[in-house]
């Protein structure tokens, strides 16, 4: 009929053929979309799983639907943030060595 109140999917899928769908699906008709933990980690357990996704579950109803937010620009940040983090440790390598030989 046209309309959409929740969408369930795992974080695999968003990043498959079904996440761009579900994506769609909420920009065409609304409703809330939200992603569930699925793949479950060593240093996790089943009880963090299911209270984290508990957790997402509840603030996405109580939040009610929300605009897709384009997050091309956190991932620069993000990227940006890696480089420099880089050339920071670079740089205090360097300058770490030049004061040891100074010393000698």
């Amino acid at each position: 009929n046209g309309s959409v109140d929740l969408i369930l999917g795992s974080d695999v899928s968003k990043l498959q053929s079904g996440g761009e769908f579900a994506y769609q699906l909420q920009a065409d008709y609304g409703g809330i979309l939200i992603w569930w933990k699925t793949i479950f980690f060593t240093e996790s357990n089943y009880l963090w799983m299911m209270n984290y996704n508990l957790d997402v579950l509840i603030n996405g109803i109580e939040e009610g639907p929300q605009e897709i937010v384009d997050n091309t620009l956190n991932i620069g940040l993000a990227a940006m943030s890696g480089v420099l983090g880089i050339l920071v440790v670079i740089e205090t390598v360097l300058l770490i060595i030049r004061a040891k030989e100074e010393n000698q």
